[in-house]
């Protein structure tokens, strides 16, 4: 059984066979031509496994463009839902859902600073990066602490949360 050489081994073993031919050495005519279409041979056999891999990868990209797809429309109609059940809750005037396999209730959110005129906030509450901006942290806290602050009020909505 002949010994079968990597890709590698057969270039090498051509430009050695090369070599001695041009050296004149003769009856290795055979050999070179027998070298030749091997390595021709594993060179078409790569080039079908390299375009076979780039195949696959063509495959798996395409597939996971369309799971990322799917899973964006799956992500919009959870939202769709959350934000259904919600606002029905709110507008039925049901804090309270019970159920045996969740908990289903509106709950306040932490207060947030709602910004009404920007003007009217005292300077010691603003934050000067590239722009002046309301220091929203700081506001909360003063307000918190019973400190009035113009411009300004403290707002706590209600959120689903399903547990």
């Amino acid at each position: 059984m002949a010994k079968s050489f990597t890709l590698y081994e057969l270039s090498d073993k051509l430009t050695q066979v090369s070599e001695m031919l041009e050296n004149g050495v003769e009856g290795l005519e055979d050999t070179l031509e027998s070298l030749e279409g091997s390595f021709n041979d594993k060179v078409e056999s790569i080039i079908k496994l390299w375009r076979s891999k780039c195949a696959e990868r063509d495959i798996i990209k395409s597939e996971i463009y369309r799971l990322q797809q799917h899973a964006d429309k799956l992500d919009r109609e959870a939202k769709w839902l959350h934000e259904y059940v919600e606002r029905e809750m709110k507008n039925a005037n049901v804090t309270e859902v019970k159920s045996p396999l969740f908990k289903i209730k509106l709950g306040l959110n932490p207060p947030r600073v709602e910004v009404l005129d920007k003007s009217k906030i005292p300077e010691q509450f603003l934050r000067t990066n590239l722009s002046v901006e309301p220091d929203k942290v700081a506001i909360k806290e003063a307000i918190e602490s019973g400190q009035e602050v113009p411009g300004v009020e403290l707002r706590q909505d209600l959120k689903l949360k399903v547990r």
